[in-house]
């Protein structure tokens, strides 16, 4: 068992890649992190995910890809700007033990509203 335990350090040139390759700029602190502290690790399940990789479906890694829906494309502006943790009309829990199919049908409106970039 590895314990909590950062990843290597990245080289400079392989963090600057990687800014390239997606048209973006880290910032500076992020970069300092990667090529100095380490590139992820330091806990199960939320712990800081290496560059370039997501949290997959089971707690597992996967690497990001260019306009996944998952993170979209890096290189556009970030439009969430406002507040985004507004859980108003989320259904609640007890409801699903009441009419589990009515609780899905109202997470699913919930979640298409939640993340909304428009929103």
């Amino acid at each position: 068992m590895r314990g909590f335990l950062l990843n290597p350090v990245l080289p400079e040139q392989e963090v600057l890649a990687f800014a390239q390759r997606y048209q973006i700029e880290l910032p500076a602190d992020y970069r300092y992190f990667l090529t100095t502290v380490g590139n992820g690790g330091a806990g199960p399940f939320y712990g800081i995910f290496p560059l370039g990789q997501a949290d997959g479906l089971g707690h597992s890694l996967e690497s990001w890809a260019e306009a996944d829906e998952f993170v979209g494309k890096r290189s556009e502006p970030f439009t969430l700007t406002n507040s985004w943790n507004d859980l108003d009309g989320r259904p609640p829990t007890e409801l699903f033990d009441l009419n589990e199919k009515k609780y899905g049908k109202d997470l699913d409106l919930f979640d298409a509203n939640y993340f909304d970039p428009q929103q």
